[in-house]
C-alpha cells in the first residue's frame, strides 16, 4: 500500500503526471496468485479433455467393480472365518448394474437389554456433557454426532429390537453398492476439480489413480471391519458404522488427496506468469 502512495506522489510531483504511466507498472510488483488474477482459462475443448481424463477411469471400474467386490468378500471371509464356523460365512452373488456383484451372509449378534442401556448410558454424556469440555470445536461436534447416532440406534433396541431392518447380508448389499458408486464418483468429481488447474494430464492422472486405489484398499479394510464389528459385538453399532465411518469418510481422503496436490501445484505456479491471467 505504501508503494502505491509513494509511486503516485512521484507522479504528482513531475511536470508530466507520469503516474498514470507508472501504473501498469506496478502489477509487476504484486505476486501472480496474490491479488487481480485468476487462473488461465483451460480452453475451448475443455469439455473433450474431461472425457479424456475421466473416461478410462469409469471404463476399467466397470469392467473390474465384480471382481473387487469378489475380493472384498474374500478378505472379509477370512477376517470372520477366524471367531465363526466357516458354515456361517457364504459368499452370494447378484446383479447390480452391467454384472453381477458379491455380497457377504455372515452372524450377527442382537445387544442385550444390559448392553443396550449401558451404551444408552454412555451416550448421553457426550451430547449433554460436551460443550462444558474445553475441546476443539470440530472435535466436539464429532464426538456430539457420534454420541446421538448411538443413543438413537440404543433407543430403537430398547422399544422395538425384533423390528431392525438390517441383517448381516442387506448390510453387505448396501455397503457394496454405496463402494462400487463411490469408485465411480471419484473419477468424476476429481476430473473437473483438476481439469482446470495449470498442469498436464499425467499429473491428474496420477492423482486420480492415487485416490482411487486408496479408495480400494481403505474400503476393503473398513468392509472387513465393519462385519466382524457387527457379528463379535452387536447390530446396535450399525448405524454409526455406516453413517459415521462410511461413505462421510471417503469424503475425507478425496479432499485431501485433491488440497494436496493444489499445495504442491500452487508453489510451482504461483510465480509462473504463464499460468494466470490479468482479471482486467
Amino acid at each position: 500500500m505504501s508503494l502505491i502512495i509513494d509511486n503516485k506522489r512521484n507522479g504528482e510531483d513531475s511536470p508530466n503526471g507520469t503516474h498514470k504511466n507508472q501504473s501498469p507498472d506496478l502489477k509487476s510488483l504484486i505476486y501472480y496468485h496474490r491479488a487481480y488474477r485468476k487462473i488461465s482459462n483451460p480452453g475451448r475443448y475443455i469439455l473433450l479433455k474431461s472425457l479424456i481424463l475421466i473416461a478410462p477411469f469409469l471404463v476399467a471400474i466397470l469392467l473390474i467393480y465384480p471382481e473387487l467386490t469378489f475380493i472384498m468378500n474374500k478378505f472379509a471371509r477370512y477376517t470372520l472365518i477366524s471367531s465363526f464356523s466357516s458354515d456361517s460365512i457364504e459368499i452370494l452373488n447378484k446383479p447390480y448394474m452391467l454384472r453381477n456383484i458379491y455380497i457377504l451372509d455372515s452372524p450377527t449378534k442382537y445387544p442385550s437389554p444390559l448392553f443396550t442401556y449401558i451404551i444408552f448410558l454412555l451416550s448421553l454424556p457426550g451430547i449433554v456433557l460436551i460443550r462444558k469440555i474445553k475441546i476443539v470445536k470440530p472435535i466436539a461436534l464429532w464426538i456430539a454426532f457420534l454420541s446421538f447416532i448411538n443413543l438413537l440406534s440404543s433407543i430403537f433396541f430398547i422399544l422395538a429390537p425384533a423390528l431392525f431392518p438390517y441383517n448381516a447380508e442387506e448390510f453387505s448389499d448396501l455397503y457394496i453398492k454405496t463402494q462400487i458408486n463411490i469408485w465411480l464418483f471419484i473419477p468424476v468429481i476429481m476430473g473437473i476439480a483438476l481439469l482446470p488447474l495449470p498442469s498436464g494430464h499425467l499429473p491428474k492422472f496420477l492423482v486420480i489413480s492415487a485416490t482411487i486405489l486408496y479408495s480400494v484398499i481403505f474400503g476393503i479394510v473398513r468392509y472387513g471391519v465393519f462385519l466382524y464389528i457387527i457379528a463379535k459385538f452387536s447390530l446396535l453399532f450399525m448405524p454409526i458404522l455406516f453413517f459415521s465411518f462410511g461413505p462421510l469418510m471417503d469424503f475425507f481422503y478425496i479432499v485431501s488427496g485433491y488440497s494436496l496436490y493444489v499445495s504442491i501445484l500452487s508453489k510451482k505456479a504461483g510465480r509462473d506468469l504463464k499460468a494466470w491471467n490479468w482479471l482486467y
